[in-house]
């Protein structure tokens, strides 16, 4: 089951068309993320969310998910400015320890201001 618990853009506050920033990927079973949670891949081609220290990430997710199996959701992968402090990771807010989350969304070009 997948539910969808809010739909908000507190997190992105711009990006190109949604066909050119956001991808749609698979959010692995028991995930419960909410929008602006930088997600990565768990190795197996699913979503995850990411943590602090992580140096590859996938993007941002957009809206609140919590999944109790695998589901396809919308996250933006590139080409976004999100406000930092909307930004998350797995244990709450990101800090001076996520510094690597930063540069890997900024290599995708999504910018944090």
């Amino acid at each position: 089951m997948v539910t969808l618990t809010e739909k908000i853009r507190d997190a992105i506050v711009a990006e190109l068309h949604p066909d050119l920033s956001r991808e749609k990927g698979v959010l692995a079973s028991g995930q419960n993320v909410i929008d602006g949670q930088v997600v990565k891949d768990n190795g197996s081609g699913k979503l995850v969310a990411a943590v602090a220290g992580d140096t590859t990430v996938e993007g941002l997710i957009v809206g609140n998910w919590n999944v109790s199996a695998d589901t396809p959701v919308p996250y933006v992968a590139r080409l976004a400015a999100a406000k930092a402090a909307r930004v998350t990771i797995s244990g709450g807010a990101l800090a001076t320890t996520s510094a690597p989350v930063v540069t890997a969304l900024n290599a995708r070009n999504i910018f944090l201001r």
